[in-house]
Protein backbone atom coordinates (compact mmCIF):
# COMPACT_ATOMS: atom_id res chain seq x y z
CA UNK A 1 0.00 0.00 0.00
CA UNK A 2 1.87 3.29 -1.10
CA UNK A 3 1.71 6.06 1.02
CA UNK A 4 0.98 9.91 -0.34
CA UNK A 5 4.19 12.44 -0.10
CA UNK A 6 2.18 15.29 -1.03
CA UNK A 7 -0.31 16.83 -2.65
CA UNK A 8 -0.16 17.42 -6.22
CA UNK A 9 -1.70 21.03 -6.40
CA UNK A 10 -0.19 21.87 -10.06
CA UNK A 11 -3.56 22.20 -11.52
CA UNK A 12 -3.28 25.73 -9.95
CA UNK A 13 -0.09 26.49 -11.96
CA UNK A 14 1.92 27.72 -9.15
CA UNK A 15 4.91 25.85 -9.03
CA UNK A 16 6.56 27.75 -6.33
CA UNK A 17 3.73 27.01 -4.11
CA UNK A 18 3.64 23.57 -4.56
CA UNK A 19 7.16 23.63 -3.58
CA UNK A 20 6.38 25.46 -0.70
CA UNK A 21 3.51 23.64 0.33
CA UNK A 22 6.26 20.05 0.42
CA UNK A 23 7.80 21.53 2.71
CA UNK A 24 5.77 21.41 5.52
CA UNK A 25 4.47 17.59 7.14
CA UNK A 26 1.94 15.82 5.55
CA UNK A 27 -0.78 16.15 8.36
CA UNK A 28 -0.45 20.50 7.89
CA UNK A 29 -0.54 20.03 3.89
CA UNK A 30 -3.95 17.58 3.87
CA UNK A 31 -4.97 19.87 6.82
CA UNK A 32 -4.01 23.09 4.40
CA UNK A 33 -5.34 21.28 1.31
CA UNK A 34 -8.59 20.31 2.20
CA UNK A 35 -10.07 23.90 3.79
CA UNK A 36 -8.93 25.07 0.84
CA UNK A 37 -10.95 22.74 -1.58
CA UNK A 38 -13.89 23.24 1.12
CA UNK A 39 -13.98 27.12 1.12
CA UNK A 40 -14.11 26.99 -3.36
CA UNK A 41 -16.96 23.94 -2.82
CA UNK A 42 -18.67 26.19 -0.63
CA UNK A 43 -18.40 29.02 -3.09
CA UNK A 44 -19.48 26.75 -5.98
CA UNK A 45 -22.48 25.37 -4.14
CA UNK A 46 -23.82 28.74 -3.36
CA UNK A 47 -23.59 29.82 -6.73
CA UNK A 48 -25.10 26.39 -7.83
CA UNK A 49 -28.44 27.27 -5.61
CA UNK A 50 -28.35 30.77 -7.62
CA UNK A 51 -28.80 29.59 -10.53
CA UNK A 52 -30.90 26.65 -10.25
CA UNK A 53 -34.57 27.14 -11.01
CA UNK A 54 -37.36 26.94 -8.34
CA UNK A 55 -39.88 24.78 -9.70
CA UNK A 56 -43.01 24.37 -7.27
CA UNK A 57 -41.70 22.73 -4.20
CA UNK A 58 -38.14 24.73 -4.25
CA UNK A 59 -36.74 21.44 -3.26
CA UNK A 60 -33.94 21.41 -5.79
CA UNK A 61 -32.46 24.75 -4.77
CA UNK A 62 -33.23 23.63 -1.51
CA UNK A 63 -30.63 20.78 -1.65
CA UNK A 64 -28.19 21.51 -3.59
CA UNK A 65 -25.37 20.84 -1.14
CA UNK A 66 -21.46 20.12 -1.08
CA UNK A 67 -19.93 16.40 -0.07
CA UNK A 68 -16.05 16.11 0.37
CA UNK A 69 -13.98 13.32 0.29
CA UNK A 70 -10.46 12.15 1.21
CA UNK A 71 -8.77 8.61 0.27
CA UNK A 72 -6.03 7.74 2.62
CA UNK A 73 -4.57 5.05 0.07
CA UNK A 74 -4.20 7.59 -2.57
CA UNK A 75 -4.12 10.60 -0.66
CA UNK A 76 -6.47 12.36 -3.07
CA UNK A 77 -8.96 15.13 -1.22
CA UNK A 78 -11.87 16.23 -3.35
CA UNK A 79 -15.43 17.97 -2.93
CA UNK A 80 -18.55 17.57 -5.21
CA UNK A 81 -21.43 19.75 -5.43
CA UNK A 82 -25.02 17.87 -6.25
CA UNK A 83 -28.30 18.17 -5.92
CA UNK A 84 -30.24 15.84 -2.75
CA UNK A 85 -31.18 12.53 -2.63
CA UNK A 86 -35.09 11.16 -4.11
CA UNK A 87 -36.09 11.18 -0.67
CA UNK A 88 -34.77 14.36 0.24
CA UNK A 89 -36.90 16.23 -2.29
CA UNK A 90 -39.99 14.18 -2.26
CA UNK A 91 -39.32 12.20 -5.01
CA UNK A 92 -40.97 8.95 -4.77
CA UNK A 93 -38.38 5.70 -5.13
CA UNK A 94 -41.06 4.32 -7.86
CA UNK A 95 -40.83 7.76 -9.59
CA UNK A 96 -38.89 6.81 -12.95
CA UNK A 97 -37.90 10.41 -13.22
CA UNK A 98 -35.27 12.40 -11.47
CA UNK A 99 -36.06 15.72 -11.54
CA UNK A 100 -32.91 17.76 -10.91
CA UNK A 101 -31.41 15.46 -14.03
CA UNK A 102 -34.14 16.43 -16.14
CA UNK A 103 -33.68 20.31 -15.60
CA UNK A 104 -30.16 20.02 -16.31
CA UNK A 105 -29.91 17.77 -18.96
CA UNK A 106 -32.82 18.56 -20.74
CA UNK A 107 -34.56 22.56 -19.99
CA UNK A 108 -31.40 24.38 -17.99
CA UNK A 109 -28.27 23.46 -16.63
CA UNK A 110 -27.62 25.07 -13.81
CA UNK A 111 -24.69 22.67 -12.61
CA UNK A 112 -22.49 22.64 -15.46
CA UNK A 113 -23.26 25.91 -16.69
CA UNK A 114 -21.96 27.53 -13.23
CA UNK A 115 -19.05 25.38 -12.99
CA UNK A 116 -17.67 26.42 -16.61
CA UNK A 117 -18.34 30.09 -15.69
CA UNK A 118 -16.69 29.64 -11.74
CA UNK A 119 -13.92 27.83 -12.48
CA UNK A 120 -11.05 29.89 -12.81
CA UNK A 121 -12.29 32.02 -9.92
CA UNK A 122 -12.99 28.87 -7.98
CA UNK A 123 -9.50 27.74 -8.63
CA UNK A 124 -7.89 31.05 -7.76
CA UNK A 125 -10.03 31.27 -4.19
CA UNK A 126 -8.32 27.56 -3.78
CA UNK A 127 -4.88 28.56 -4.83
CA UNK A 128 -5.39 31.77 -2.40
CA UNK A 129 -6.18 29.64 0.51
CA UNK A 130 -3.34 27.42 0.36
CA UNK A 131 -1.12 30.12 0.09
CA UNK A 132 -2.53 31.80 3.03
CA UNK A 133 -2.24 28.33 4.59
CA UNK A 134 1.43 27.75 3.71
CA UNK A 135 2.55 31.33 4.79
CA UNK A 136 0.78 30.87 8.29
CA UNK A 137 1.92 27.03 8.78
Amino acid sequence: MARARGFNITMLGDKKLAKDLKRLEIKMQKRIVKKAINRGAIMLRNAVRAAAPVGKTGNLKKYIHKITFSSARSGLLGARVQPGKREQMGIAASDPYYYPAIVEYKFKSYLRATLDTLRNTILEKVRQEIKRGVESG
